[in-house]
């Protein structure tokens, strides 16, 4: 058996290139989207502008918690509040949950969960603040009102600081996926020739 490249048959068919490339590309962008977020988000911040597929994912999530209200509304004030960061993280679960086996879907989806974790991390941080521009300028800021609601104003920061870190982490287990399957496919392209 020899080693190395000469060693080895390279059997990349077109479908097998584009199927890299995507798996290639696809990761490079989670990853570059991950470190973005993770460093860089900050909904405080007036003068960061998201990039485009975030700030899309933002309106996407932004539609999603406003129904999360509406929704958990029927259960009550504190209950219907607290539906909207709720509804905005279990949505992006649901999907992959029901598209778990899905390689396509599972490193996008977990990049959803953590980018909305992130994002209400930063909502939750703004509670003692209230500097978040909300969807209107009499609307309720959903964490002051949550933060004096179950008495947790003092500790407020460090619940943002874990929500985060649980985003980031669910993130980085996206752009992991994503390499994964790069990774796979690449495996899958260079076979060892036959010793006949």
């Amino acid at each position: 058996m020899k080693f190395g490249l000469g060693g080895y048959t390279n059997l990349l068919s077109r479908g097998t290139l584009k199927q890299l490339f995507f798996w290639g590309f696809y990761s490079a962008l989670l990853c570059y989207y991950s470190v973005v977020l993770i460093i860089q988000y900050d909904g405080n911040h007036t003068g960061w502008h998201p990039p485009l597929p975030i700030w899309f994912m933002d309106m996407i999530n932004l539609f999603i918690h406003e129904g999360g209200h509406f929704f958990f509304g029927f259960f009550g004030m504190t209950i219907g509040i607290l539906g909207g960061s709720l509804m905005q993280v279990l949505i992006p679960i649901l999907v992959l949950w029901v598209y778990r086996a899905n390689q396509y879907v599972q490193p996008i989806s977990l990049f959803w969960i953590g980018e909305s974790l992130i994002n209400v991390s930063v909502y939750i941080a703004d509670a003692p603040y209230r500097r978040l521009r909300l969807i209107s300028p009499n609307a309720l800021h959903d964490w002051y009102y949550l933060a004096g609601r179950l008495g947790i104003r003092e500790s407020i920061e460090v619940i943002a600081d874990i929500v985060r870190v649980c985003g980031s982490l669910v993130m980085i287990s996206g752009c992991i996926a994503g390499v994964y399957y790069f990774a796979k496919y690449l495996r899958g392209s260079i076979v060892e020739p036959s010793s006949s």
